[in-house]
């Protein structure tokens, strides 16, 4: 078995230094799981096992009142089926039982770590799904985001303390004790609040969203040696963020009506924003990801409106595939639910293989595949 993960690992290494062979195309293969009891919040890939992680959160009716149900399940890559039993956790409605959405996978500690209850991050094995460490924040509030970084032995938690306050904390993965902790600003009813990392340079973005005042803020951050964060300025919400090397990409939170919207990429350094990747036909909207530094996944659908009636109508709902040196999508794949998630689209990647999972916060997810095609 050993052999065999080393084999893998080596596999995906050498997968993700190889460049395409001139001529090869790109195709998207997707597959349709079951769908799951309740609202699927996040996904997270194990690439060491071929598996995947899904995070599905719903209401249940007891003798006792309504109870918040999450459910933590294991999947096979290769036939997107369910392994073996989910795991249940129940809260009461009244706590801070709707947790965050993300879901991550730590390979050198096979560890599973979601949100529990808004205020701590908990650790379960990533074979048995039993709890290993719970980790409660030194300033108490509520969990709104997090990231790892495995190889910088960190873990970043985006949250609001108790007195509105937006923190950004630092904590070590192998002893989860805090290193430091910024407050970046007062809340102002803020309706999202996201993180990402760029683990080969300790670089991280963080997107702040007041959905009322229709205004995202991103500010840039250094871990490396101590935490340090800046205001990179305002600007229209901010659907998804994620790094393509030093670059940071990101998508608008906006109605997918204009054909004109990309992929927008900013540099942390200048703060000078650009198109980056575009889908002139319907635009991008939403979501997006990155696999590697091979790949750009995003979602790529239009909708039209009767302005008399109000009622909107899918054009297209798609996601589609860019090259990071090429600007031109190179595959599009129909979306199976079409669009009937049209406001509230989000991807997770692999980092080392080339998959992506789409949900739409439903009961239903998808799970899509990159192919590099010789031509024949």
């Amino acid at each position: 078995m050993q052999m065999t993960r080393q084999g893998l690992k080596l596999t995906f290494l050498l997968w993700l230094a190889t460049p395409p062979i001139c001529g090869q195309t790109l195709e998207i293969v997707s597959s349709k799981p079951q769908s799951v009891p309740g609202i699927v919040l996040g996904a997270a890939f194990n690439e060491n096992k071929n598996e995947f992680f899904i995070q599905d959160f719903t209401f249940r009716s007891t003798s006792a009142g309504k109870v918040g149900q999450r459910r933590i399940s294991s999947w096979n890559l290769s036939h997107a089926e369910v392994k073996g039993n989910p795991r249940i956790d129940e809260y009461p409605v009244m706590s801070s039982s709707y947790p965050c959405g993300r879901i991550e996978f730590v390979p050198s500690i096979n560890a599973v770590v979601v949100c529990s209850q808004g205020s701590s991050l908990e650790f379960f094995d990533g074979g048995s799904l039993l709890l290993k460490e719970k980790m409660e924040l030194i300033n108490p509030g509520t969990i709104f985001d997090f990231d790892i970084d495995e190889g910088a032995n960190t873990v970043l938690v985006l949250s609001v303390s108790t007195d509105e306050k937006v923190h950004i904390a630092c904590y070590s993965l192998s002893d989860r004790k805090q290193r430091s902790d910024l407050v970046l600003e007062s809340s102002h009813a803020v309706s999202t609040l996201s993180v990402a990392i760029s683990p080969a340079n300790r670089l991280a973005a963080i997107v702040s969203t007041i959905a009322e005042k229709e205004k995202g803020t991103l500010y840039s951050c250094e871990y490396d040696q101590s935490m340090e964060c800046k205001s990179l300025g305002d600007g229209p919400p901010i659907s998804q963020i994620c790094f393509l090397v030093r670059q940071l990409l990101f998508v608008p939170s906006s109605f997918p009506d204009d054909k004109r919207v990309c992929i927008t990429s900013v540099n942390l350094s200048t703060n000078v924003r650009s198109k980056a990747y575009c889908a002139p036909g319907t635009g991008v909207h939403f979501a997006l990801g990155v696999i590697g530094e091979k790949y750009i996944v995003g979602y790529t659908g239009l909708r039209s409106t009767n302005w008399l009636t109000e009622n909107p109508k899918v054009v297209e709902s798609s996601f589609s595939v860019w090259r990071p040196e090429n600007k031109q999508a190179q595959a599009k794949v129909n979306d199976p639910t079409n669009g009937k998630g049209l406001q509230s689209f989000h991807i997770v990647t692999s980092k080392s293989m080339p998959y992506f999972i789409a949900f739409d916060f439903s009961s239903e997810f998808s799970l899509y595949k990159i192919k590099e095609v010789s031509p024949h």
